[in-house]
């Protein structure tokens, strides 16, 4: 049976800033987003460089204490639907591995990779209800 050695994370050099708020924040900004839908996009939605935007997030801050209450977010999809999601901690924290080549590959077989621990994430974001119209 093969095996492949997998290492633990690298410490990022420079530590990007991320959009996400302090509980998601992960090395590389990685986080689980977990939508119980399907979205459908209008004809000729992508864009140049093949990316097609589905929308943003917005966490609410509280409007008596201005911060962040840790568990609501919104997901805005398009100009005209919204829907309600929240933030929760996974049971099982999920680790993400990406390859890691050593020296010169060989031809064939797995000789010469290894994998890497690129990020565990310990958060999603769950969105299970319908979308609502927003004008």
């Amino acid at each position: 049976m093969p095996s492949v050695p997998i290492h633990p994370p690298n410490p990022p050099a420079t530590k990007a800033p991320s959009p996400l708020p302090p509980i998601l924040h992960t090395p590389t900004g990685l986080a689980i987003l977990e939508l119980q839908s399907t979205i459908h996009f209008a004809p000729g939605a992508m864009e140049e460089d093949g990316i097609t935007p589905i929308g943003r997030l917005e966490f609410p801050e509280s409007v008596m204490t201005g911060e962040w209450d840790g568990k609501s977010v919104w997901a805005y999809i398009g100009e005209h639907q919204r829907m309600r999601g929240e933030v929760k901690k996974l049971k099982t924290p999920l680790g993400i591995l990406k390859r890691k080549t050593v020296g010169e590959p060989p031809s064939e077989g797995v000789e010469g990779e290894e994998l890497e621990i690129a990020e565990i994430v310990k958060y999603k974001i769950i969105f299970s209800e319908r979308p609502e119209p927003v004008s």
